[in-house]
């Protein structure tokens, strides 16, 4: 009962969050927010993006003004969750965002037609809260676990509870909000939380422990995915073709100079300060391509319970 009433008020203290962080959707410059001039324009590509490291390569090529240079007709669209960036694909008020394969799987079988045009290296961390002193998978028994459904994170978050087996009953509690789930952890009102970078890098700054890797369970995820309504249009082409160019000459730029080279993108757009930007891994960023075949195979074979 206790363990409940618990779970009841970090629910009730979870939608506050999510209230007072109303501008999750951010617009980029220039746009409007009813998506009436973006993904419905002939030539321009709208692309949805998270204040993660994977969508980088599309800050700097946009603050780099690279898009231009390639006459790629590119615009961003900033989010806070995955799944507000799915809602904006089915809608067709994006013509692409960042997602992750689970996700991308389960929409085209409920028919949104998509083509994976750029794998990112993404992974996911399981951070555990270190007030709650679970140093072992199998400790996971009556605690909470941040992710969100028919995600990655959801199927990470299963894939430690099944090899764990924890004698009581793991409450897993939907938070899409990025910064938001981040922000439950390092307040205490999660035990544990589902994280990619910096997020992740964040978390660990304040001690919490890390209890699972993706990167260790084979999980490769992470894409861009795009409308095949955008990238099969002939209106369009050009602009994916430019978008491409571009976004490998931003990744060959960040690989060159380091992330920290382009510390003032990296902290406005992923919200993090010097302290984390100095801790973060160094990731290497590929040049744009499919994700494997097995990664996608992988996805498409995740059974949800609806």
């Amino acid at each position: 009962m206790k363990s409940q009433r618990r779970y009841h008020f970090v629910i009730l203290f979870m939608v506050l969050l999510v209230f007072a962080s109303c501008h999750s959707r951010e617009q980029s410059e220039g746009e409007k927010g009813d998506g009436t001039n973006s993904a419905a324009d002939d030539k321009t590509l709208t692309v949805g993006v998270l204040p993660t490291l994977d969508c980088v390569p599309f800050y700097v090529a946009e603050s780099l003004h690279l898009f231009d240079q390639q006459e790629a007709d590119v615009k961003l669209r900033r989010y806070q969750a995955h799944l507000d960036c799915d809602q904006s694909l089915v809608q067709k008020d994006l013509d692409g965002a960042i997602s992750d394969l689970v996700r991308a799987e389960r929409l085209q079988a409920k028919g949104v037609a998509l083509d994976y045009l750029i794998a990112t290296d993404t992974y996911w961390l399981l951070i555990t809260n270190r007030l709650a002193r679970v140093n072992e998978l199998k400790q996971l028994g009556d605690k909470m676990i941040a992710i969100t459904r028919y995600s990655a994170t959801d199927y990470l978050g299963n894939l430690a509870v099944d090899s764990a087996k924890p004698q009581n009953t793991v409450f897993r509690v939907q938070v899409n909000d990025v910064d938001v789930r981040l922000k439950m952890l390092q307040t205490n009102a999660m035990d544990a939380v589902l994280l990619t970078e910096p997020q992740a890098t964040a978390a660990k700054k304040g001690r919490h422990p890390v209890l699972m890797d993706s990167r260790e369970k084979g999980v490769h995820f992470g894409v861009f995915a795009f409308r095949k309504a955008s990238t099969g249009s002939a209106a369009k082409k050009q602009t994916v073709e430019g978008m491409l160019r571009a976004y490998n000459q931003a990744c060959d730029s960040i690989n060159t100079y380091g992330l920290a080279h382009y510390a003032d993108i990296v902290k406005r757009e992923c919200h993090i300060d010097d302290s984390v930007l100095v801790a973060l891994p160094r990731i290497p960023y590929q040049h744009a391509a499919p994700p494997k075949d097995k990664d996608v195979q992988t996805a498409r074979s995740v059974k949800w319970k609806e």
